[in-house]
């Protein structure tokens, strides 16, 4: 039994410009080609050595490569710009949380994945399947990954946002919620947050700094992802603020629930306490009580006590003290 650290990783390689396509299973030298690497699982240092060689990278891009626990970021370095991304994708209705980084050259991107994804698949099928994806420059793949994380991103906020839309018809209908699930949903959206937006901050800048990597005919789309990104993290902002109003609106209903049970009870012991008191009024032993010998005292006194109770109820209502 292996290690997950032990676990040899999945490469894939495409070799390939706008005429031919070649594949490989295995990392063996930079070509005169583009060069799209993915190497899924964890990374051994002999594979990233390997590719260090042919495509120089610093020690600290090295390490951060082999730690996936880096958080978001972009650095735009002098010949490739290095990113990471921690992003959470939908599978079998459930959230699952996942990390990427990516290096960025003229000539390859690597991407270097945690667990295996869709979008492994989905690089390979532009590539294969799409001759003028294959002509365009290589940040278009880059794009094409944060495009593709957008979209996760946006699933799974729509898909936490149904949850709490639920949550709130609930609510509206029968006065309380699963306090606990709506918690663990607006946790969900603070982590979608903190997933955003660093990159939402250092996007602009980046795009400055890596003018010599990203080609001047894909701003466009990179302003997409910008417009995309923006409005995603204002509907989390709305989304965390209704939240917010629902765990508050639960609470005052609990209270507004609490304080009839409270008023119910008290109105009961103001009931019952004058017939108390005539109980035990008439239930002393004195030797000389002649309204006691009186042959129909019994039935006097319960309905003394009914009508007593029954005033009293008459009272409480037109003092409006309960519905």
């Amino acid at each position: 039994m292996h290690s997950s650290s032990e676990v040899t990783p999945i490469i894939h390689v495409l070799d390939y410009d706008d005429k031919v396509i070649h594949e490989h299973h295995s990392y063996q030298t930079r070509t005169q080609t583009s060069q799209l690497i993915q190497i899924t699982g964890k990374c051994s240092e002999e594979v990233l050595s390997a590719i260090q060689k042919d495509y120089a990278f610093d020690h600290t891009v090295f390490e951060d490569i082999l730690n996936q626990k880096q958080r978001n970021k972009f650095e735009v370095k002098e010949d490739h710009l290095f990113a990471t991304f921690h992003y959470d994708e939908i599978i079998n209705e459930e959230i699952k949380p996942n990390y990427l980084s990516l290096l960025l050259y003229k000539e390859a991107v690597i991407l270097f994945h945690k667990t295996p994804t869709s979008l492994s698949g989905d690089l390979v099928e532009l590539l294969t399947k799409n001759g003028q994806a294959r002509e365009k420059a290589l940040d278009y793949i880059f794009y094409f990954v944060l495009d593709w994380m957008t979209d996760h991103h946006l699933d799974v906020f729509k898909h936490l946002f149904a949850q709490a839309i639920s949550y709130e018809e609930a609510l509206l209908e029968n006065q309380s919620l699963n306090q606990e699930a709506l918690y663990l949903i607006r946790k969900k959206l603070l982590r979608l947050k903190v997933n955003i937006e660093p990159i939402y901050e250092d996007f602009e800048k980046t795009l400055i700094h890596a003018k010599h990597l990203i080609s001047t005919d894909h701003q466009l789309y990179y302003d997409d992802v910008k417009d995309h990104l923006l409005r995603l993290l204002s509907q989390l902002n709305e989304a965390r603020e209704m939240i917010r109003h629902l765990l508050d609106l639960n609470l005052n209903n609990q209270s507004q629930k609490m304080n009839r049970i409270m008023t119910t009870l008290t109105l009961f012991s103001a009931i019952f306490i004058p017939l108390s008191f005539l109980t035990g009024f008439f239930g002393m032993n004195f030797v000389h009580f002649e309204l006691l010998e009186y042959e129909h005292a019994l039935i006097g006194f319960i309905l003394g006590c009914v009508f007593l109770a029954l005033g009293m109820v008459f009272l409480f209502k037109k003092m409006r003290w309960f519905d």
